[in-house]
């Protein structure tokens, strides 16, 4: 991987977001992130990317083809907000790493599209511990969403470093000024998003099943209904 992003900047019209997850099930959280990144970011598009194995979880029990259908299910409603589902990482059989991905992705959308990775803000925290962490601002602008609870969080001097050399909050007049570069920053958005976890709800699920007003207050109804009826959560 490149030390610095050296795409030249200029102009583009290009821009496509990546949130990638297990979307184990996906929820209204998901859909409330996708559309501040879109709007905020001016994306062209979205992609979602649902691993079928995750690196840094120990398992994920429900298939990628189950966890892919709910993703399309509740996305159905979304189709003129072009957000799209990528199946770069539906091999169940290997690991799957965000470096590897972005990779794969630069080289299809190329040098000039600007890329944004969205991300929590609490994952940025750790991000020295994925694999090519910092570095992955160069194959892509990496986006920060708050996440509550991680507000005040310490800061490792390494990531502090790269937040020095490379952020930018949204309230900052030089944010606007990067949207259009291929990669190279980090763009921190102050508003809190993205609160509910899928382990919560699969928990409630698992508990209380089509009674759980948590699940019917956050998951398409189509979504939930998938979920009961395969007894994804038991």
């Amino acid at each position: 991987l490149r030390e610095e992003c050296s795409f030249i900047t200029m102009p583009r019209t290009q821009r496509i977001g990546i949130l990638g997850g297990s979307f184990n099930p996906v929820h209204n959280d998901h859909l409330a992130l996708a559309d501040e990144a879109k709007q905020r970011l001016g994306l062209n598009r979205l992609l979602f990317i649902p691993n079928a194995s995750p690196a840094y979880k120990d398992s994920v029990n429900v298939s990628y083809a189950d966890r892919r259908y709910m993703l399309a299910t509740a996305l159905d409603d979304h189709r003129d907000k072009d957000f799209v589902i990528e199946d770069l990482e539906q091999d169940p059989a290997c690991h799957h790493y965000t470096c590897e991905t972005l990779t794969k992705l630069r080289a299809q959308y190329g040098n000039d599209t600007a890329l944004f990775f969205i991300m929590g803000s609490d994952s940025l925290l750790y991000i020295d511990e994925w694999r090519e962490g910092l570095r992955l601002h160069t194959l892509a602008n990496l986006v920060c969403f708050t996440r509550r609870g991680f507000e005040h969080a310490p800061v490792k001097p390494l990531i502090q470093k790269l937040i020095n050399e490379h952020a930018s909050y949204d309230d900052d007049p030089s944010f606007n000024e990067h949207l259009n570069d291929p990669c190279g920053n980090i763009l921190l958005i102050k508003k809190s998003l993205h609160e509910l976890s899928s382990s919560r709800l699969r928990a409630e699920i698992k508990l209380q099943g089509k009674n759980s007003t948590l699940a019917r207050q956050y998951m398409d109804a189509n979504v939930l209904s998938y979920a009961l009826q395969k007894n994804l959560y038991d």
